[in-house]
């Protein structure tokens, strides 16, 4: 950016990393769901913590040396139609071949979006639905009734707002959520959960992925690996 004769200031990570920890299916262990929950109070309190980037006015020639212009604009299509739209001359796109590779502006989607496909297969599939209704009837028993994975966490995160005004109100908060989750932990380990999603998610990929698409992934996690080795040494 300063090439470009544009000032840039690194911003402060906000969220902490239960995004990337977050399973995409709702699975959760018996230690996490001790110590942290479902991650919602926590992450609550780790942004009050954090404070606020300053959201400085910008000029159209500053955005335009960030992200880039139309003029280099390109468009990638995923399968199942979707667009991804991107431009190739932004100190952004520079910094991601950079730090992943030149090939990283396709990877991320290509693999993004078969992750997405390969996780609404899955939960189509007959076992899984099976075995989320095993975990649904544990979790009525347990006096935490909830249709879904997502279902349980829908009344914590409701109460937040609320919370977030009373210190008390949001530690009550905090030790509802981890008895909620603990016994969401234990149902899904007295049903078989993880492991019957682990045996659906590796017959729809081999059923679904395409040796290209293998390829691809296969790519994008040696370009994560390179980037997370050179940031170590």
């Amino acid at each position: 950016m300063t090439a470009r004769g544009q000032e840039y200031e690194v911003q402060p990570a906000i969220a902490s990393a239960r995004g990337e920890e977050t399973n995409p299916y709702g699975l959760l262990t018996l230690q996490r769901a001790t110590v942290d929950g479902y991650g919602i109070v926590g992450e609550y309190l780790h942004l009050r913590s954090v404070p606020p980037p300053i959201d400085k006015p910008h000029t159209k020639a500053w955005q335009q040396a960030l992200t880039g212009t139309a003029k280099h604009r390109v468009m990638l299509q995923l399968p199942g139609g979707t667009n991804v739209q991107y431009s190739t001359d932004g100190c952004v796109a520079q910094a991601q071949a950079d730090v992943y590779g030149p090939e990283w502006s396709t990877l991320e989607p290509l693999t993004m979006n078969l992750a997405t496909q390969v996780l609404a297969t899955v939960e189509e599939e007959p076992a899984y639905r099976k075995a989320v209704r095993r975990w649904s009837a544990c979790m009525t028993k347990s006096g935490h009734p909830a249709a879904d994975l997502q279902a349980a966490r829908a009344p914590l995160n409701a109460r937040l707002p609320a919370a977030a005004k009373d210190e008390k109100k949001l530690r009550t908060l905090g030790r509802d959520e981890i008895e909620v989750a603990k016994a969401d932990a234990q149902c899904q380990v007295d049903t078989g959960l993880a492991e019957t999603v682990e045996h659906v998610q590796q017959t729809v990929e081999r059923r679904l992925l395409t040796t290209e698409n293998r390829e691809t992934i296969a790519q994008y996690r040696r370009a994560k690996q390179r980037a997370l080795t050179a940031a170590a040494e």
